[in-house]
This record gives C-alpha cells, sequence and structure tokens, in this order.
C-alpha cells in the first residue's frame, strides 16, 4: 500500500526543468546586457550634452554681419502696412466662392480680414458696409477700396455692436459686379 502513495517522477520531466532553467538564464543574460548598454549609453549622452551646453563658462554669441540696406520686405511692410482693423465679409448674395473672392481682394489691399462666411440669408440686393464699432478710420477705407460713397446710407450702415469681434462687416449683395475695383482684380486674377 506503501507503494501507491509514492509517485515517481520520470527523467525526461527533469530534462525539461533544466533546458527551461538554462532558456530562462539566457534571457535574463542577455536583457540585463541590454538594460547595461543602454544605462551607458544614456550617461555618455547625458554628459556629452551637459557639456556643450555649459561651453566651459564661456557665453554663447552670435554675430550677424552689419547690412546696409534694409530687407525688401521691410521696405513693402512700410510703404502699405496692414490695416489694424479687422473687417469679416459675409456672402449675402448667394452666389458661391464670393465671400472668399472678396476677401482676397480686400487683402490684397492689406485689410485683416478676419471671417469669411455665409451671412444669415442670400436676399440682400445691394453690397452693405456696416460699421460694428464705429471706427471711422476702416470704414473710409473700405468703402474708399470698393469705391463706395461713405455718405450713401443704402450701402454704408453705422450699427454699432459692444460684443463684436470685429471693426467692420461687408456683406456682398447682388449688386457685386457693379463694384468695379472688386471685378477688376477678379478679372486679373483668372
Amino acid at each position: 500500500m506503501v507503494s501507491l502513495f509514492i509517485r515517481k517522477t520520470p527523467r525526461s520531466s527533469n530534462k525539461n526543468k533544466s533546458r527551461h532553467q538554462r532558456d530562462t538564464s539566457i534571457k535574463n543574460i542577455f536583457l540585463n546586457s541590454l538594460i547595461f548598454v543602454l544605462t551607458v549609453s544614456i550617461g555618455v549622452f547625458i554628459y556629452s550634452f551637459s557639456t556643450k551646453q555649459v561651453h566651459n563658462g564661456k557665453p554663447f554669441e552670435i554675430v550677424f554681419p552689419p547690412t546696409t540696406d534694409p530687407p525688401p520686405l521691410n521696405t513693402v511692410f512700410e510703404k502699405n502696412p496692414i490695416s489694424e482693423s479687422t473687417v469679416e465679409v459675409l456672402n449675402g448674395c448667394g452666389i458661391q466662392g464670393m465671400a472668399a473672392q472678396f476677401t482676397r481682394f480686400l487683402r490684397n489691399n492689406n485689410i485683416d480680414v478676419l471671417n469669411s462666411d455665409d451671412a444669415a440669408h442670400y436676399n440682400y440686393t445691394q453690397t452693405l458696409i456696416i460699421s460694428r464699432k464705429g471706427n471711422i478710420q476702416i470704414l473710409n477705407e473700405v468703402s474708399s477700396l470698393l469705391e463706395i460713397d461713405i455718405k450713401d446710407k443704402n450701402h454704408v450702415l453705422n450699427n454699432p455692436v459692444s460684443d463684436s469681434d470685429v471693426d467692420l462687416t461687408v456683406i456682398i449683395g447682388s449688386d457685386y459686379t457693379s463694384i468695379k475695383p472688386v471685378m477688376e482684380f477678379l478679372n486679373n486674377q483668372n
């Protein structure tokens, strides 16, 4: 009876255990070696980086050669500075892409167009220039660009809105073809 409860382990199971232990020890050696190499690499990188940043106490200077002529872009900016006032252009005529074309015209004339979108409806028969913050300078500038008389109450409105993000709103009406400067600009673009 005693022999029934004693279990003998076959030799193959001992071989599997020793093979498994060898595989595990090889993996451990490989992983430990990899960790060591990476640690040394990071240490070398940190040392190299720190010595290049310190420059041995010498200040780091960049010296540009003196120029006598101003850069060409600087000259252009001085002649035609971009307006600091902001404008929005709304398509009120329903012609696809018209707000984008007006925006291109105004930006080409150094007007800062903040927003270009569709109006609430497409039933505008006349193009409107609406002053949102009472900025007369931008109102004069845009109305003269579009060749619309600032005294024309059918085209120019003063509608101050205290929480408006823009100084001026241009709503394109179905009369956009009568605005010669824009039409000339668009014809020259094609």
